[in-house]
């Protein structure tokens, strides 16, 4: 996180973007029209980045203005953003794929030994075309540190498992606490004594490590009248048509959010390539555990192609039904189809978290 979100990656968005500008190929006025404009969907919507002044964008030491998640969310999407105004040629703009490209295989919630041999040679591009576009400027101390990461992914295991997130969502309580009560004479004491009330509470009410399922408002119907409901009977295990069964508008199932609108990661075809669904419905089924099975009723994408210059998956959506466990899921991270800004373009476009394996 500290490495490449507040280090590696605003630090080379600057230089990418100001290079872009100088080019002519972009203003910083269409730039801030497309990151305010831009379909972030529900899933990114709370991490939309902020705009970005001309002061900000020269001073390359200076403030990101932008948090961690904020400046991911804009490096995931910015090649779908402004990649229609960029040459297919520009070296800048591939710095900015390589360094993409790396994330992939950091934030990837598992490797193979092959990947992290493979994400050493990327790093050691990335790292020699950054200094042959820019020779009078030095590969800072976190770009050296992603030059140990394949051997440390080999050792001790993948880095999420080391990134510093979680902790730093965990120290936000401490700082609006010190923010709130505005009492420095025994400041530790405040914090650690807040704290442990807040512990006590979520204790008492049961939400601690509580796993529960979320669901949102809704109306009972059967499963015949679910539109394609022949499509998808094969998948509900033999549920008959005139079970009755709870479509809520939302559910949240282990901390995540699903609704309807939503991209959910399906799994590969034969040849590799990822195959999404667009959630149209979530079906609630009675088990006789007592806990309801969660169906996601989806309309497929059909994956065209993998965009390099927009550093995205081309889709366009079928007729075709399915009904997938909201438990089985690949990756439980719900993703995004948004539209490029290229003219005459029908497709929609959907950008990975990571590298999946």
């Amino acid at each position: 996180m500290h490495d490449v979100l507040e280090g590696v990656g605003p630090y080379e968005v600057k230089l990418v973007l100001n290079s872009l500008i100088e080019q002519k190929h972009l203003t910083l006025e269409k730039l801030n029209y497309k990151i305010t404009s831009f379909d972030y969907g529900f899933c990114d919507k709370g991490n939309k980045p902020s705009v970005i002044s001309k002061s900000d964008l020269r001073n390359l030491e200076g403030s990101k203005r932008q948090s961690a998640t904020q400046m991911w969310c804009l490096l995931r999407l910015l090649p779908t953003m402004i990649g229609d105004l960029i040459p297919m040629d520009n070296k800048h703009w591939e710095l900015l794929l390589l360094l993409l490209l790396c994330m992939e295989f950091i934030f990837s919630p598992s490797l193979t030994v092959a990947a992290t041999l493979y994400l050493s040679k990327i790093i050691e591009e990335h790292h020699s075309l950054f200094l042959e576009l820019y020779p009078h400027l030095h590969l800072r101390p976190k770009h050296h540190f992603m030059l140990h990461y394949p051997g440390v992914i080999q050792k001790l295991g993948l880095l999420r498992q080391f990134w510093a997130m979680r902790f730093e969502a965990r120290h936000a309580f401490f700082k609006q606490v010190s923010h709130v009560t505005c009492n420095f004479r025994n400041i530790c004491k405040t914090m650690a004594f807040r704290h442990q009330m807040m512990q006590c509470y979520n204790i008492l009410c049961g939400t601690l490590l509580c796993h529960n399922t979320d669901i949102g408002p809704g109306h009972s119907t059967f499963l015949a009248n679910i539109e394609g409901f022949k499509e998808i009977q094969s998948c509900l295990e033999g549920i008959p048509l005139f079970s009755e069964l709870y479509v809520p508008a939302w559910v949240t199932f282990k901390g995540t959010e699903y609704r309807a609108g939503m991209t959910v990661f399906l799994s590969y075809d034969p040849y590799g390539e990822p195959q999404f669904g667009l959630i149209q419905s979530i079906l609630l089924l009675e088990q006789m555990s007592h806990t309801p099975a969660i169906k996601l009723v989806v309309k497929k994408w059909e994956t065209r192609w993998f965009d390099r210059h927009l550093f995205a998956y081309s889709v366009i959506l079928t007729q075709v039904l399915a009904a997938v466990d909201v438990g089985e899921l690949l990756d439980h991270h719900p993703l995004h189809a948004a539209k490029s800004y290229r003219e005459d373009d029908d497709s929609l476009y959907i950008s990975l978290r990571y590298r999946l394996f």
